[in-house]
């Protein structure tokens, strides 16, 4: 249900960097520095060049080197490998979370309703495999997020009867689940691909520092058919895509 990548291992996520780092230092000094944006949570690929502000939606026509970044036959091929089909690009961004107090998942201090485990709902009869790639060094300061693999995650489920919703702390903090705890301390360009609906985890709760990554998510048709997956998460230029059979299908046309 998991893979962490080193830095390294795919020339795109390489020249993808330094590109994400200039527009969160940009969005940093511009919006955060100077007290426009309040927001916790922002989406850097909403930015419209065009008018200088945020849209509703991801506008990857502004941002085409992010669009090939989604079409990087080597991320594709690790995808199709998983879903067991050529897959269906679901979203992309590149997502800035400032800091905040929220409680540490160990001990619990500070606790202002912060995230606990859960496994994502999604297509009922499809899968999806989510992909971060870290821009900043990730580390206990900036939000690691906790995961078991699959298989730990599927023994717990069975273990509590869960169906949904939230997981508490004291439960996957308990023998034997504790020890199979992976959190995602890595370095800039680490790519992590994770399945969401099959794994149960928890975002970063203590953040001291910015959490700056991109994040893509590969889906199933089937998925893509039964959710809003498709239907105007972000806009994308089509003619582009039209070039050639690979993006047609990654982007569902």
């Amino acid at each position: 249900g998991f893979a962490i990548l080193p830095p390294g291992t795919f020339e795109a996520v390489d020249k993808i960097i330094p590109e994400a780092r200039s527009m969160y230092d940009d969005f940093y000094h511009n919006y955060v520095k100077t007290g426009k944006n309040t927001d916790r949570l922002s989406s850097l690929l909403s930015y419209s060049p065009i008018n200088g502000c945020f849209q509703s939606r991801v506008d990857l026509r502004a941002y085409p080197n992010f669009q090939s970044l989604a079409e990087c036959r080597p991320l594709l091929e690790i995808a199709s490998t998983y879903l067991g089909e050529f897959p269906i690009l679901g979203s992309i961004d590149l997502q800035v979370i400032l800091p905040s107090l929220q409680s540490n998942p160990i001990t619990g201090e500070n606790d202002l309703g912060s995230q606990e485990f859960h496994i994502d709902s999604g297509g009922s009869a499809g899968k999806q495999v989510k992909c971060f790639i870290p821009i900043e060094d990730i580390n206990e300061t900036s939000g690691a997020t906790l995961f078991l693999d699959a298989t730990t995650s599927r023994k717990l489920v069975d273990s509590i009867g869960y169906r949904a919703g939230r997981i508490p702390d004291k439960v996957v903090f308990s023998e034997p689940w504790q020890q199979h705890l992976v959190s995602t301390d890595c370095p800039s360009g680490t790519v992590i691909f994770l399945d969401s609906y099959r794994t149960i985890h928890c975002g970063g709760r203590v953040t001291l520092q910015p959490r700056v990554m991109i994040t893509l998510q590969y889906v199933s048709r089937y998925v893509a058919a039964e959710t809003a997956l498709q239907r105007k998460r972000f806009d994308f230029d089509i003619q582009s895509a039209m070039e050639n059979k690979i993006s047609k299908h990654l982007f569902n046309l």
